[in-house]
């Protein structure tokens, strides 16, 4: 193994944390061969730097905890860094339903109308069954 695959790696990570398969594609780009960038990784995982898992439930638990987005949403931007299909299955398997989420979102804002509300909803990705719900249950009198 080059140990210039392993540092190329590192220095990458330390940048921004990455799906494997995006650091793959950047390894490759850096032209190192298969089979050092396959051993960068195996070394990467065993000590733990590189693990796709991880990183998919943490960025899944901020987007729903801190920005209140929806499973769909999620989902979608899991997939858009790169995330293997099995792992964003997994992890959106982990999370609270959306009608919890969209509940927690409509209690963290002072919105004074359905309206306003449903479209607040909309905007995080929720699908429009969580939103009436939601809705139902927070302009409840």
């Amino acid at each position: 193994m080059s140990p210039d695959a392993y540092s190329a790696a590192i220095d990458l990570l330390g940048k921004r944390a990455m799906f494997s398969g995006a650091l793959i594609g950047r390894l490759e780009g850096m032209n190192f061969a298969p089979a050092d960038i396959a051993q960068a990784l195996e070394r990467l995982k065993a000590r733990g730097l590189l693990s796709d898992e991880a990183l998919a439930a943490s960025l899944a638990e901020r987007e729903q905890s801190k920005k209140h987005a929806s499973r769909q949403r999620i989902s979608e931007k899991l997939e858009s860094m790169g995330a293997p299909s099995e792992v964003i299955e997994t992890v959106l398997a982990a999370l609270p339903e959306d009608s919890v989420t969209a509940e927690a979102a409509l209690a963290s804002k002072r919105l004074v109308s359905t309206a306003a509300a449903g479209r607040y909803l909309a905007r995080l990705g929720f699908e429009d069954t969580v939103i009436e719900s939601a809705l139902e249950g927070a302009f409840q009198h």
